[in-house]
Order: structure tokens, then C-alpha cells, then sequence
């Protein structure tokens, strides 16, 4: 299953599962569209970002630290830490590996 791998400056990494984040992209561009049914929508852009996994980096870098935050399962790490990986966030390194 492909993966989002972020890696933080002090090299500690996150995985977080294409298909999250491909639900997440695909309920909101189908919440958006005008024409057609949210299903179909949905359908189309959860495939879509599915087969082009590349494209959810953007994506993953612009989302709300609210939605990411329990994504990236933080266990064990401090309140301060996670306010750096907050910080760093948008431009932390991110790629997607199939593990």
C-alpha cells in the first residue's frame, strides 16, 4: 500500500496512507462540484489521486493542522515537539512509497 512519508528536521518520520488522504481530497473537490452527483465526484477524484499518488503532496502540505495532526499518530512525542512539526510542516519533506 502506497504512503506519504514525512520526515521531520530531527529525521523522525510519519506515515500516513494514500487512501486518507485520497478520501479526504476526493469529499472535498466532490462537495464542490456543480454538476453531476457527489458520488460520481467523489468516485472520480478518489480514483483519480489513487493511480497519481504524487499529486496529494501539495495537497497534504496545504491541509489544516487539525485534520493532519491525528493522521500523523503522534505517541510518545511531546506537546513542544509536535508544535515544531507544526511549524514545520508545510515544508518538511514528504514522498510516497509503496510499503
Amino acid at each position: 500500500m502506497n504512503h506519504l512519508i514525512v520526515t521531520f528536521a530531527d529525521k523522525k518520520q510519519f506515515l500516513i496512507p494514500v487512501k486518507t488522504l485520497a478520501i479526504n481530497i476526493a469529499k472535498s473537490f466532490a462537495g464542490h462540484k456543480r454538476d453531476g452527483s457527489y458520488e460520481a465526484a467523489y468516485d472520480a477524484e478518489f480514483n483519480y489521486y489513487r493511480k497519481n499518488p504524487e499529486y496529494l503532496i501539495p495537497w497534504a502540505s496545504d491541509l489544516p493542522w487539525r485534520k493532519l495532526r491525528p493522521l500523523l499518530g503522534f505517541h510518545g512525542i511531546s506537546e513542544a515537539q509536535i508544535k515544531e512539526y507544526k511549524k514545520e510542516w508545510p515544508n518538511a519533506y514528504k514522498e510516497i512509497k509503496d510499503l
